[in-house]
Formats: C-alpha cells, sequence, structure tokens
C-alpha cells in the first residue's frame, strides 16, 4: 500500500490477485472466440483418439485418460491437494529452536516465501 497526498491510498495488487486477474482475462479471451460446442467436440474427439503404428492404428491411451481427466477435472472438481504441516514446539534455547527449523525443508520454504512477500 502506497500513501499518495493525505488522503489518497494507492493499493497494489498481490501476486495472487494478478494472478487471478489475468487467469479471467484469459478465460474471458478464449470464450470469445472458442464456442462451448468446439470444445465438446474437441473433447469428444481426444475421448475417442488413436494413433498409427506399423501394424495400423490402436487407441491413444495417454490421450484419452488426459481427455478424460480434464473432462472430471472441470465437472467434478479436482480432488483435494494434501498438504504438509510441520509443528515444531518452542522448547529449548533459540539457538536449538532456530536449528530445528533449519533443518526443516517445508519450514524453510515457508520461511523463504514469507520473507520474500516481506521484502516486495
Amino acid at each position: 500500500m502506497h500513501h499518495i497526498g493525505t488522503n489518497l491510498v494507492l493499493r497494489t495488487e498481490s501476486a495472487r490477485q494478478r494472478k487471478e486477474r489475468h487467469g479471467a482475462e484469459t478465460l474471458s479471451a478464449i470464450a470469445r472466440v472458442v464456442t462451448p460446442e468446439q470444445i465438446a467436440r474437441a473433447l469428444a474427439e481426444a475421448l475417442s483418439a488413436t494413433i498409427k503404428t506399423k501394424t495400423g492404428e490402436i487407441p491413444d491411451y495417454r490421450t484419452r485418460l488426459e481427455a478424460a481427466r480434464i473432462f472430471l477435472n472441470y465437472t467434478v472438481g479436482l480432488p483435494v491437494q494434501r498438504v504438509e504441516t510441520s509443528d515444531v514446539t518452542a522448547g529449548g534455547s533459540s539457538a536449538e529452536v532456530l536449528e530445528r527449523l533449519l533443518t526443516n525443508p517445508a519450514a524453510c520454504q515457508t520461511l523463504e516465501r514469507v520473507l520474500a512477500e516481506r521484502s516486495r
């Protein structure tokens, strides 16, 4: 947040807000040029995809599986993502707590992310 003058405050977008706005703009642009029927047709074709081999045409299971995954993600939803959490007990001296934090990869990643966000 930046203060301009006495009463005007300029709020800056967070990285997540920019990403969400960009995603919404991208979907809007796609919706203007691609119809739902075209998407359905492409998905139906992908679900029955084949590949040519020396012995003839065979099902392209990789493409079919990916098409089924996309269809299910948008109709049923994505599975719940697992999140690893660490519980660090603040027992011992500050040096001991810091040592436990620095030897925990998840804690180090979180600390790096928080520091990066605060330095912006």
